[in-house]
């Protein structure tokens, strides 16, 4: 799995409203970012030369609505097929070799697991009947399909980091809850890692709920998938949740059992800081004290909660060099740098494109800290 670049970007001058600006809501070319299927004019109908236009006149917009899908992967999209030959010449060979690898054993795997050979207590074993969802991972033999479905969610999920569209992170969003709706009880760890993939669907609310909601589980120890079955891709959890509202007793010690929930909620209540005060300065609003100051008063507390369970990670948002120069550790361990290395990865670009939530985090830990960032 390759670490993800930084690639961080602020929002610029448009006042900031409490989301990512960055994200495209319609898939663009791999190679150089076009929407749309481009037809060079002058070259007639053959090969493109470098003094071809490619500028694209109305006409040829809306006749060109689709963009070309790599036939290897049916992931990556190009508007021309030249673009396409200079992608895999560069980024995307390997990818494209993976996302196949894995997206074949995804559908070998589950054609295995509806025709299974017949076993003592069945006379043809299906594990996608109603009684089996949600049960995935402790039946064993499912546990092959579950890791290619992770494994294709990862190698997407680089793709949506670099390319930031929201249709591949609708797909890296949609194979995670798949795992989910089959291993209800999350024996992979997938909770952990989805709350920053909404939030890179600008999904604040869905993101909260689904950490309130996991909290609940904990509280009634409770891994019961529901019933009957969700459909395959609908979001199945509930959304309830009110970003707004201060930290509930309940929820803050579960954050402090998860670096990771910790980071998420932090984005969260950071994002609605910023966007209130850059409407308070640009006279938009009234500064509310039941708002704001609540918000704030959250913030500091995550700040804290996240100093002390990891020394490192906020040390490492301020100053992400000497930690992301290390190579991705295969395991981590709470309150280590390995734990600060795996949530960074995820989360260090929400943090920098909120207005001010990086000084925030200097007034506690300085301008440019060291830390210990030896992998454990």
């Amino acid at each position: 799995m390759a670490i993800l670049p930084d690639n961080i970007s602020f929002p610029g001058l448009e006042p900031y409203q409490g989301f990512d600006i960055n994200l495209s809501e319609d898939p663009h070319c791999f190679a150089c970012s076009c929407r749309y299927a481009r037809t060079p004019r002058g070259s007639h109908g053959g090969e493109a030369s470098d003094d071809d236009r490619w500028d694209n006149t109305a006409e040829e917009i809306a006749a060109a609505k689709r963009l070309l899908k790599c036939s290897r992967c049916r992931v990556a999209v190009y508007c021309s097929a030249r673009c396409q030959r200079e992608d895999y010449k560069g980024e995307h060979r390997e990818a494209c070799k993976a996302l196949k690898e894995y997206s074949d054993e995804m559908k070998r795997e589950e054609l295995r697991l509806h025709h299974a050979p017949a076993t003592l207590s069945y006379d043809n074993m299906n594990y996608f009947k109603e009684d089996n969802i949600g049960h995935f991972y402790g039946l064993f033999e499912t546990r092959g399909y579950l890791r290619a479905i992770y494994g294709l969610a990862e190698e997407i999920r680089y793709l949506a980091h670099t390319q930031e569209t929201r249709p591949l992170w609708d797909k890296v969003v949609k194979l995670h809850l798949e795992i989910l709706r089959l291993n209800h009880s999350d024996n992979m760890g997938v909770r952990f890692k989805l709350p920053f993939y909404l939030l890179s669907l600008n999904r604040d609310q869905d993101c909260y709920s689904f950490i309130k909601h996991w909290k609940r589980v904990y509280d009634r120890n409770d891994g019961k998938p529901p019933s009957p079955p969700p459909r395959k891709g609908e979001w199945f959890y509930p959304r309830d949740a009110n970003v707004l509202e201060p930290l509930p007793g309940g929820l803050i010690k579960e954050l402090e059992g998860s670096l990771a929930w910790a980071a998420a909620v932090l984005v969260v209540k950071l994002r609605k800081i910023g966007a209130l005060e850059t409407a308070v300065r640009l006279g938009k609003v009234a500064s509310d004290p039941e708002v704001l100051p609540p918000l704030v008063a959250d913030a500091h507390r995550l700040l804290n909660m996240i100093e002390r369970r990891n020394p490192v990670f906020l040390k490492a948002l301020v100053n992400p060099g000497p930690l992301r120069s290390q190579d991705m550790p295969e395991y981590w361990s709470p309150g280590k740098p390995s734990e600060a290395y795996m949530v960074l990865n995820d989360c260090c670009r929400h943090f920098h494109r909120i207005p001010f939530a990086i000084q925030r985090i200097e007034a506690m830990v300085g301008v440019n800290p060291s830390y210990d960032f030896t992998m454990d």
